[in-house]
C-alpha cells in the first residue's frame, strides 16, 4: 500500500506541475517556454494536454484503489465491538443499613 500512496502523491505533483505549465489567456507559467518549436508548429500544448489526461486517469485509478484497500482493511471501532459484545451485567446493589 505504501508504494501506491507514493505513486498517488507523485502523480498529484505531476498534475499540479503540468496544469500550471499550460498556457492560460494571460500566459501564466506557460509563457516560460518562449517561442521554442521543439514540439512542432502547434507548440507544446497538445503534448501537455495528453500528459494531463494520462496523469488524471492514473490519479483516478490510484484514488479508487486506495479507497477500496482502506475500506477492506478497516477494523472495528471500540463502540462497534461493545455493541457486538452485548450489554454488560450491571452490578447488584448491596443494601446498606442506616
Amino acid at each position: 500500500m505504501g508504494v501506491l500512496i507514493g505513486l498517488h502523491v507523485f502523480i498529484a505533483l505531476v498534475l499540479i506541475l503540468v496544469i500550471l505549465m499550460q498556457p492560460s489567456r494571460a500566459g501564466g507559467l506557460g509563457a516560460i517556454g518562449g517561442g521554442t518549436t521543439y514540439f512542432g508548429p502547434r507548440g507544446y500544448v497538445p503534448f501537455l494536454t495528453k500528459i494531463t489526461v494520462g496523469a488524471a486517469a492514473i490519479f483516478f485509478v490510484t484514488s479508487l484503489s486506495l479507497a477500496l484497500m482502506i475500506s477492506r482493511a478497516r477494523t472495528k471501532s471500540a463502540i462497534e465491538k461493545a455493541i457486538e459484545k452485548g450489554p454488560t451485567p450491571t452490578e447488584e446493589r448491596v443494601p446498606t443499613e442506616r
